[in-house]
């Protein structure tokens, strides 16, 4: 299973760092260039989680449940993130696909 991890890349329209699922999810809808996941769900003109469900329903993808709807990790799973206790699942494929 992959782990979500920080990449050395920004999103193409706002400028913040992408993570493993941002590029994932880019690659999948075939973006030339990497979007973190608010701007795809403002270009679909839904918000975050409709995408996931959407991203889970007709591709059988899914992120961890560690991001938020906004692509930030949440703040205890973050320290553990980052000091390698505890990594965090990502991008796993769903039990239905």
């Amino acid at each position: 299973m992959q782990k979500v991890r920080w990449l050395d890349q920004d999103c193409n329209k706002c400028g913040r760092q992408l993570n493993s699922w941002d590029a994932r999810l880019s690659k999948t809808l075939a973006y030339k260039y990497p979007c973190c996941e608010s701007c795809i769900a403002g270009e679909y003109d839904m918000s975050a989680e409709r995408l996931r469900d959407r991203m889970e329903n007709y591709f059988g993808m899914r992120p961890c449940q560690g991001l938020l709807s906004d692509g930030e990790l949440r703040e205890t799973q973050t320290a553990n993130y980052f000091s390698n206790l505890y990594p965090i699942d990502c991008a796993v494929p769903s039990v239905d696909a």
